[in-house]
């Protein structure tokens, strides 16, 4: 019976999809599709996966958002409470999981840590309530961010 390995691949910026069987598996790579996934050339350090059944196939370009990092739109005088664990910038606006472990801008950055976290989707993690979607009114007291992701308190830059 045939499985399939949908790779997000972070260096490339690509999704690949991959057909396997178990026996396959166990004959070539002893068990692991981990070391199936490097065998394509996939560094598991910059990719996330999941194993599935049936083929299933995602447009990500249908759920893709993009942000304009050079505006200063919605940032209290250039510094935001938030920053982004993937983009490493600045933010006030996003998806936050774990009640503050991870946070990200984008959407499709969401769907990657999902199911790095084992979710098949996106709405599967927040039924789950492994995240919730929020905006940041104002700056906490303690700490703020630039747009490059900089951390401020009341002494200045953090270093």
């Amino acid at each position: 019976m045939k499985k399939y390995v949908t790779i997000l691949d972070m260096m490339q910026g690509k999704t690949f999809v991959y057909s396997y069987s178990y026996q396959e598996l166990l004959d070539k790579y002893v068990d692991s599709i981990e070391a199936f996934i490097i065998s394509k050339g996939h560094d598991l350090s910059n990719c996330t996966f999941m194993c599935t059944d049936e083929l299933q196939i995602v447009n990500l370009s249908e759920i893709k958002t993009e942000i304009d990092f050079d505006s200063e739109k919605d940032s209290h005088d250039g510094f935001y409470a938030r920053k982004c664990d993937v983009t490493g910038r600045g933010m006030n606006e996003g998806f936050c999981f774990g009640d503050g472990i991870h946070y990200c801008i984008r959407k499709n950055d969401a769907i990657a840590y999902a199911i790095k976290m084992g979710y098949t989707s996106l709405e599967e993690a927040y039924e789950d309530e492994a995240y919730y979607y929020t905006s940041w009114e104002d700056l906490t007291e303690d700490e703020w961010y630039d747009k490059n992701g900089n951390k401020y308190n009341s002494d200045g830059l953090v270093k």
